[in-house]
């Protein structure tokens, strides 16, 4: 064999083994983000069902919101009290909540 024929069998063997490496990566990368989703969607689902059942009981109107990477449930009038506490940002409002509300109640 001359150098350019093993050369270019180098590379393609190389080239190979990147794109198996690669794809074995971008499943395993998937698989996880799969299970993540999966989590979300449970926690998502058992958040809604919170907020149904104390709107149910109290008719208030509560709301599922992501504080600190975590799904709260919160009513309207408890919001309130926080935004007076100062536990959110200076300038927050009730409004700006409730659009980032990923479900909220009637």
């Amino acid at each position: 064999m001359q150098k350019s024929e093993l050369l270019v069998t180098l590379v393609t063997t190389v080239t190979t083994v990147t794109l198996a490496t690669t794809v074995t990566i971008v499943t395993i990368v998937t698989m996880f983000q799969l299970i993540k989703d999966l989590i979300f969607a449970f926690r998502f689902k058992q958040a809604v069902k919170k907020a149904d059942r104390f709107h149910h009981i109290t008719h208030r109107k509560y709301m599922v919101l992501v504080i600190n990477k975590r799904l709260e449930v919160l009513s309207k009038q408890e919001l309130k009290k926080f935004i007076a506490a100062r536990v959110f940002r200076k300038g927050t409002t009730i409004a700006d909540l409730e659009a980032k509300a990923l479900y909220t109640t009637l």
